[in-house]
């Protein structure tokens, strides 16, 4: 499998056992616990890479519970945005917000839907707001990149508000979902997905792949 340098696939052992979990039928319970400790992983693998500690600040000092004194580190970017794309990218916020280091950075919400027949996607919900961008970093959040669409679509989205370094984050892509956002796009982008399937179905649900995630999560398989 061949893929562009800027996609990073994890090769996490305990990743592939969670994932050999999801693909299974589950009850939302159980899949959201599942995209809960998947998210969880992705989330320290992701900050790992894309902050870094700022040795050019001026020091800050504090006093130990042990009556000593050390140094706080600083972390850069210290400005970044989370954006989760609705609904299944719900499911992996509350992981990046307990990890990532700035427990207030803002929350923007964008709903996009692949429509079912054009596969086309369909935007129907945007909290972005009209001000200059203010932060280095716009952090997506959406488990599945299957056709592509949908993430080429929000990529173009942010692109148009300002947004100058995208970080991708998925948690299952097809390998010609993820080649097609990577070629629409010649900004600053990185895709961090923790596993890649091969096949996609007529319908675009990816194979083996986890099935429709919104539904699973929110239990309306029948809607």
């Amino acid at each position: 499998m061949s893929l562009p340098s800027n996609v990073h696939v994890s090769s996490h052992p305990v990743l592939k056992q969670k994932f050999a979990q999801l693909r299974q039928k589950s009850s939302g319970r159980e899949t959201r616990q599942l995209i809960h400790e998947i998210s969880t992983i992705l989330s320290v693998w992701v900050s790992s890479i894309e902050f870094k500690n700022d040795t050019s600040a001026a020091s800050k000092t504090a006093i130990s519970a042990a009556g000593a004194e050390f140094t706080l580190p600083s972390i850069v970017p210290a400005d970044y945005v989370l954006i989760p794309v609705l609904r299944s990218g719900l499911g992996m916020v509350d992981s990046f917000l307990t990890f990532l280091p700035n427990s207030e950075s803002p929350i923007y919400h964008l709903g996009i839907f692949r429509e079912k027949i054009s596969l086309q996607p369909v935007e129907y919900y945007n909290k972005l707001p009209t001000r200059e961008v203010p932060f280095d970093i716009a952090f997506v959040l959406d488990p599945i990149i299957a056709t592509g669409g949908t993430a080429e679509a929000v990529i173009q989205t942010l692109r148009d508000w300002g947004v100058k370094k995208i970080v991708f984050v998925s948690l299952l892509g097809s390998a010609q979902g993820l080649k097609r956002v990577i070629e629409s796009d010649s900004g600053d982008l990185e895709i961090y997905i923790g596993e890649v399937d091969e096949q996609l179905s007529e319908t675009g649900f990816i194979l083996p792949g986890v099935g429709d995630l919104g539904d699973r999560l929110h239990n309306t398989h029948l809607d």
